[in-house]
């Protein structure tokens, strides 16, 4: 096998993985991000510092900051140094 075969092969267990993710997050995706408000926080995720995000939430930096925190305990967020990204 070379390695442009199993580049190939690679990127389709990627895709595959993906498309399971998605498809068993599903759920837990429509449970926690339930409303407008929530979306955004969870958009901003990865883009924007929590002080950034509130800012242009109008709420408190804490209020992301803490559920930016419990979804990385959730599993929906990924702790990357200071700041987070998501997971799909």
């Amino acid at each position: 096998m070379n390695d442009s075969q199993a580049l190939a092969h690679l990127q389709k267990i990627e895709d595959l993985l993906t498309f399971l993710v998605k498809k068993n997050l599903r759920d837990f995706f429509e449970k926690e991000l339930k409303d407008k408000r929530t979306k955004q926080i969870y958009d901003m995720a990865g883009q924007y510092t929590s002080r950034e995000a509130a800012s242009k939430l109008k709420c408190s930096h804490v209020t992301i900051a803490n559920t930016w925190k419990q979804w990385e305990q959730d599993g929906l967020l990924i702790k990357a140094g200071k700041s987070y990204r998501k997971l799909i």
